[in-house]
C-alpha cells in the first residue's frame, strides 16, 4: 500500500539588521525570526544567520507581547537557560545549564516572585548554594566551597542596570530622540514600550517594540537604544549573562 507524507510548512523568515531594523536582504541580516501563530498567541524564535537558535519565546497574546510558557536561550547551539511565564509573570521552574550541559542552577517562581528552593552547582556537580524563599522573601541560605564546606554567603544574582537606573536610561533616550515631523504635525504623545537584550558585555541588542504610538517614534527609540553607553550586565553566580529588559519612554509635546 502506498502512502503519502505531507511536510509541515515552516513560517516565513523575518530578517533584521544589527540595529534591529527589518531588512529584505538576508545577506545584510544579523539575525532572523520565525513566528508561529496559534490564535492570539504563538511562538517567536530568533536565529543566527547560520540557522542556530538564539531565543525562543511563547506568548499568550502576540500583539501585546505577553509571555506565557517557556522562554529559552541557546549559546553556540546549546541550551543555556529556560524561564517559565504565566500571563507575563515568571511562574514555574527557571533553570540554567553550563556550556557542557551540566545543570547550573534552578529556581522556582510563583506569580513573579521567588518561591521555593534555589539550588546552584559548580560545573563539577558539587552543590554551590541552597536558598529558600517564600513569596519573594529569602528565609534561609547556605553557600559551599568546591570541596563542599560551608562558606560566607554571597548574592546569587544582580540585574542588568544603567547608571542612574531606569529613569536615567529613559531620560538618555529622550534626549537623543527628536520628534519626527509627522509626530509634531499630528501632535502625537504617549508611551513607547520596548524590550531588548543586554548581553554579557553590557551592550544593548535586538530591540523590539511592545507598545507603539506611531509617527516613527518607536523606530527612533530603537535606534537610540543601540547607541547607548554600555550597561552593567546582569550577573548570575558571579558570571555575566545576557538578559531581556523592558523600558518605557514617554513622549510629551511641551
Amino acid at each position: 500500500m502506498a502512502s503519502l507524507g505531507v511536510a509541515a510548512q515552516l513560517p516565513p523568515r523575518a530578517y533584521f539588521t544589527a540595529a534591529g531594523r527589518p531588512t529584505a536582504a538576508p545577506d545584510s541580516a544579523a539575525y532572523y525570526t520565525r513566528t508561529q501563530r496559534r490564535g492570539a498567541g504563538g511562538t517567536i524564535t530568533t536565529y543566527r544567520p547560520d540557522g542556530r537558535r538564539l531565543h525562543q519565546q511563547q506568548y499568550a497574546h502576540l500583539p501585546a507581547r505577553q509571555l506565557h510558557g517557556p522562554s529559552t536561550a541557546w549559546t553556540a547551539g546549546r541550551r543555556t537557560s529556560t524561564y517559565r511565564y504565566q500571563r507575563g509573570q515568571l511562574h514555574g521552574l527557571a533553570q540554567a545549564w553550563y556550556p557542557g550541559g551540566q545543570r547550573r542552577w534552578q529556581l522556582p517562581y510563583a506569580q513573579g516572585q521567588r518561591h521555593g528552593t534555589l539550588r546552584a552547582w559548580y560545573a563539577s556537580g558539587q552543590l554551590m548554594r541552597q536558598e529558600t524563599y517564600r513569596r519573594g522573601v529569602r528565609t534561609g541560605a547556605r553557600c559551599f566551597t568546591r570541596a563542599g564546606h560551608d562558606t560566607a554567603y554571597f548574592a546569587f544574582s544582580r540585574p542588568a542596570s544603567f547608571a542612574g537606573g531606569d529613569t536615567a536610561a529613559a531620560g538618555w533616550i529622550q534626549r537623543k530622540v527628536r520628534y519626527t515631523a509627522l509626530a509634531l504635525r499630528n501632535q502625537v504623545e504617549g508611551r513607547v514600550l520596548v524590550r531588548f537584550w543586554v548581553d554579557g558585555t553590557g551592550r544593548v541588542q535586538q530591540p523590539q517594540r511592545l507598545k507603539s504610538v506611531g509617527a516613527g517614534l518607536e523606530e527612533a527609540v530603537e535606534h537610540a537604544l543601540l547607541t547607548m553607553p554600555r550597561w552593567a550586565p546582569a550577573v548570575v553566580e558571579g558570571q555575566p549573562v545576557a538578559v531581556p529588559y523592558e523600558l518605557a519612554v514617554f513622549f510629551v509635546i511641551r
